[in-house]
């Protein structure tokens, strides 16, 4: 069985009933024992309002890639409430394999704390730190929900591309030097389309854009 880190986009946090639909998904896979996937809450909502009080308020990067990560806890804060049952928050990597009834939601910041491996810039955000994390915990890839389908250029949604070959916005642009560092491929899909994820997870064509080391 597969294992996956999965980022859940900060900005599902406007649309509640796509969250759920999205989670619920997720539980079924875990149900059926298709394949194993850790959350890990993205920043985008939060952290947006880290960057923006850093241009009024002028503190340095250090500060703020710690607090955009904190930022990332906030919202794991307000999934886990969402689904008390069936999420669990984890603060310590070694526990994440051992959950088996619910599904584990990484709560990132003493971990990267501890490890302290990424450049503190604007450049890493939680595109990087999900594959970060999903390559200190050995498991076979990432992926990404986002609001978008993938990559899309000239209106084509981009099936497959090698991460040298990438050029979009879709992704942090640290993301591209991760994935050749661990070689190790992620996956974009759209939250709003999860049925997609059982594709991904059983590498068939869909609406996703898988980049390649």
């Amino acid at each position: 069985m597969k294992r996956y880190v999965l980022k859940v986009s900060g900005h599902l946090i406007k649309y509640p009933s796509v969250l759920r639909e999205l989670i619920n998904t997720i539980y079924d896979i875990h149900h059926r024992g298709t394949a194993f996937i850790a959350l890990i809450p993205g920043g985008s909502e939060f952290a947006d309002l880290v960057r923006n009080l850093q241009e009024r308020v002028g503190f340095n990067d250090d500060v703020a890639h710690w607090m955009a990560i904190k930022a990332m806890e906030v919202y794991g804060s307000y999934i886990s409430s969402m689904f008390p049952s069936i999420v669990e928050e984890i603060t310590d990597l070694n526990e994440v394999v051992a959950i088996q009834d619910r599904i584990p939601l990484i709560m990132p910041y003493e971990i990267m704390r501890s490890t302290n491996e990424l450049p503190h810039t604007w450049s890493v955000t939680s595109d990087s730190i999900t594959l970060y994390l999903t390559h200190v915990l050995g498991f076979d890839m990432t992926i990404l929900a986002k609001m978008i389908d993938g990559i899309i250029i000239n209106g084509r949604l981009i099936r497959r591309v090698k991460a040298d070959d990438m050029n979009s916005d879709v992704v942090d642009a640290y993301l591209r030097t991760l994935i050749k560092m661990f070689n190790k491929g992620v996956a974009i899909f759209n939250a709003r389309k999860p049925w997609v994820l059982n594709s991904i997870i059983s590498d068939a064509d869909d609406e996703y854009t898988l980049i390649t080391p």
